[in-house]
Protein backbone atom coordinates (compact mmCIF):
# COMPACT_ATOMS: atom_id res chain seq x y z
CA UNK A 1 0.00 0.00 0.00
CA UNK A 2 2.77 2.32 1.27
CA UNK A 3 4.54 1.95 -1.96
CA UNK A 4 1.55 2.45 -4.12
CA UNK A 5 1.12 5.57 -3.11
CA UNK A 6 4.84 6.80 -4.28
CA UNK A 7 4.47 8.44 -7.67
CA UNK A 8 7.20 8.18 -10.30
CA UNK A 9 7.09 9.83 -14.06
CA UNK A 10 4.70 8.26 -15.58
CA UNK A 11 1.72 7.61 -11.93
CA UNK A 12 1.98 11.62 -12.17
CA UNK A 13 1.33 11.60 -15.87
CA UNK A 14 -1.75 8.79 -15.11
CA UNK A 15 -3.12 10.93 -11.70
CA UNK A 16 -3.47 14.32 -13.85
CA UNK A 17 -5.32 12.36 -16.61
CA UNK A 18 -7.40 10.93 -14.21
CA UNK A 19 -8.04 14.34 -12.31
CA UNK A 20 -8.47 15.97 -15.43
CA UNK A 21 -11.72 13.72 -16.15
CA UNK A 22 -12.59 13.54 -11.96
CA UNK A 23 -11.84 17.00 -11.65
CA UNK A 24 -10.69 16.42 -7.86
CA UNK A 25 -9.15 19.46 -5.73
CA UNK A 26 -5.32 18.88 -5.39
CA UNK A 27 -3.73 20.22 -2.29
CA UNK A 28 0.08 20.10 -2.97
CA UNK A 29 2.30 20.45 -0.07
CA UNK A 30 6.70 19.95 0.05
CA UNK A 31 9.38 19.66 2.65
CA UNK A 32 12.47 18.08 3.46
CA UNK A 33 10.35 15.94 6.09
CA UNK A 34 13.32 14.23 7.65
CA UNK A 35 12.71 14.27 11.29
CA UNK A 36 8.41 13.66 11.38
CA UNK A 37 7.38 15.55 14.35
CA UNK A 38 4.05 16.09 15.01
CA UNK A 39 3.69 19.97 13.95
CA UNK A 40 4.53 17.95 10.68
CA UNK A 41 1.57 16.03 11.32
CA UNK A 42 -0.98 18.33 11.97
CA UNK A 43 0.30 20.84 9.26
CA UNK A 44 -0.62 17.80 6.81
CA UNK A 45 -3.73 17.06 8.65
CA UNK A 46 -5.39 20.29 8.20
CA UNK A 47 -3.46 20.21 4.65
CA UNK A 48 -5.92 17.67 3.41
CA UNK A 49 -8.89 19.23 4.46
CA UNK A 50 -8.41 21.85 2.09
CA UNK A 51 -9.34 19.20 -0.91
CA UNK A 52 -9.87 15.79 -2.07
CA UNK A 53 -6.10 14.43 -2.75
CA UNK A 54 -3.27 15.30 -0.86
CA UNK A 55 0.07 15.04 -2.66
CA UNK A 56 3.24 16.16 -0.64
CA UNK A 57 6.46 16.13 -2.39
CA UNK A 58 9.78 15.34 -0.97
CA UNK A 59 13.02 17.55 -1.74
CA UNK A 60 15.38 15.48 -3.18
CA UNK A 61 18.88 14.78 -0.50
CA UNK A 62 21.04 16.56 -2.97
CA UNK A 63 19.27 19.97 -2.09
CA UNK A 64 18.99 19.24 2.09
CA UNK A 65 20.94 22.10 3.42
CA UNK A 66 20.08 21.43 7.28
CA UNK A 67 23.15 20.75 8.76
CA UNK A 68 25.97 18.08 8.43
CA UNK A 69 24.64 14.54 8.40
CA UNK A 70 21.29 15.52 7.32
CA UNK A 71 19.21 14.13 5.76
CA UNK A 72 19.33 11.27 8.32
CA UNK A 73 17.07 9.41 6.25
CA UNK A 74 17.37 9.53 1.96
CA UNK A 75 14.80 10.27 0.27
CA UNK A 76 13.00 7.13 -0.61
CA UNK A 77 12.73 6.18 3.43
CA UNK A 78 11.30 9.90 4.12
CA UNK A 79 8.37 9.08 0.98
CA UNK A 80 8.14 6.40 2.65
CA UNK A 81 7.17 7.58 5.92
CA UNK A 82 4.96 10.40 4.68
CA UNK A 83 3.19 7.66 2.47
CA UNK A 84 2.26 5.45 5.62
CA UNK A 85 0.29 8.38 6.96
CA UNK A 86 -3.55 7.44 6.55
CA UNK A 87 -4.22 11.49 5.56
CA UNK A 88 -1.90 11.19 2.60
CA UNK A 89 -3.19 10.26 -0.93
CA UNK A 90 0.66 10.51 -2.83
CA UNK A 91 4.08 11.32 -2.30
CA UNK A 92 6.20 12.20 -5.34
CA UNK A 93 10.39 12.86 -4.75
CA UNK A 94 10.87 16.03 -6.20
CA UNK A 95 13.22 17.00 -8.95
CA UNK A 96 13.91 20.32 -7.77
CA UNK A 97 14.88 22.08 -4.95
CA UNK A 98 11.29 23.92 -5.51
CA UNK A 99 8.22 22.42 -6.56
CA UNK A 100 7.35 24.81 -9.47
CA UNK A 101 7.71 21.80 -11.99
CA UNK A 102 4.87 19.93 -10.04
CA UNK A 103 3.19 23.13 -9.89
CA UNK A 104 2.88 23.52 -13.19
CA UNK A 105 1.97 19.63 -13.84
CA UNK A 106 -0.41 18.80 -11.00
CA UNK A 107 -2.17 21.98 -10.89
CA UNK A 108 -2.85 22.23 -7.08
CA UNK A 109 -6.30 24.43 -6.14
CA UNK A 110 -3.83 24.56 -2.80
CA UNK A 111 -0.09 24.77 -1.99
CA UNK A 112 -0.50 23.94 1.57
CA UNK A 113 3.02 25.82 3.46
CA UNK A 114 3.37 25.62 7.01
CA UNK A 115 4.29 28.36 9.27
CA UNK A 116 8.25 27.63 9.70
CA UNK A 117 8.77 26.67 5.97
CA UNK A 118 7.17 30.41 4.71
CA UNK A 119 8.62 32.42 7.25
CA UNK A 120 12.32 30.56 5.58
CA UNK A 121 10.84 31.63 2.01
CA UNK A 122 9.99 35.37 3.00
CA UNK A 123 12.85 36.37 1.59
CA UNK A 124 13.88 34.19 -0.90
CA UNK A 125 13.63 35.01 -4.66
CA UNK A 126 12.43 31.36 -5.75
CA UNK A 127 9.09 32.33 -3.18
CA UNK A 128 7.86 34.46 -5.87
CA UNK A 129 8.35 31.84 -8.61
CA UNK A 130 6.07 29.56 -6.43
CA UNK A 131 3.68 32.31 -6.07
CA UNK A 132 3.42 33.30 -9.95
CA UNK A 133 3.39 29.27 -10.77
CA UNK A 134 0.58 28.96 -8.79
CA UNK A 135 -1.16 31.89 -9.75
CA UNK A 136 -0.70 30.49 -13.64
CA UNK A 137 -2.30 27.54 -12.94
CA UNK A 138 -5.63 29.24 -10.29
CA UNK A 139 -4.01 28.15 -7.09
CA UNK A 140 -3.46 29.93 -3.57
CA UNK A 141 -1.12 29.30 -0.87
CA UNK A 142 -3.00 28.16 1.96
CA UNK A 143 -0.67 28.44 5.55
Amino acid sequence: MIKSKILTTKNIKDLIAINEKENKRIVLSHGVFDLVHPGHIKHLELAKKEGDLLVVAIVPDRFVNKGPGRPIFNEQIRAEMIAALQFVDFVVVAKQEMPIDLINQLKPAVFAVGDETLEEWVDDPNYRNIEQALHSVGGSIHQ
